[in-house]
């Protein structure tokens, strides 16, 4: 989430940045400050973005370790996509190739919705590690523990 928001808001500067660069010409009184305001708001955004659309990337790659460990193939394949499209959207659009940026931008959403299609929900998730699971090296250690996390997964 915070890596998500790091590259909205890194966006949402280089944004402010170009707006800034372009009222330098608009208002030449300021021009000279407002211009040079803008070209660094503008990069520290590209920056800010870059940096938060790779740490999601590594989020991705982790999940897609996870989820093959745990024999989710599927979901292993779908979130390795994602970081894959995820690092080449990033790159693009910080060098400036907008159209594959854009179309990279257009994979990693479709990625994301075959994410949610195919990953394991919460109850699932619990059962493979109670008693009878699957995971038998991540089971619960104790039965209350078990059933916390059993609430947890019914309520989420």
């Amino acid at each position: 989430l915070r890596a998500g928001v790091a590259a909205l808001g890194g966006t949402i500067v280089e944004q402010m940045g170009n707006g800034l660069a372009k009222l330098a010409v608009v208002v030449p009184r300021f021009g000279a400050g407002f211009g040079m305001a803008g070209v660094a708001l503008a990069f520290a955004g590209r920056v800010v973005g870059l940096g938060g659309a790779l740490v999601m990337a590594a989020f991705d790659f982790k999940q897609a370790w996870t989820n093959r460990q745990e024999g989710n193939n599927g979901a292993g394949i779908a979130y390795a996509l994602s970081g894959i499209f995820g690092i080449g959207a990033a790159l693009c659009l910080f060098i400036g190739w907008t159209g594959i940026g854009i179309i990279l931008v257009a994979l990693l959403l479709a990625v994301a919705v075959l994410i949610e299609y195919v990953k394991d929900n919460k109850m699932q998730e619990w059962l493979k590690r109670c008693v009878w699971g699957a995971l038998k090296s991540e089971r619960y250690p104790n039965l209350d523990q078990e059933m916390s996390e059993l609430k947890l997964a019914a309520a989420g």
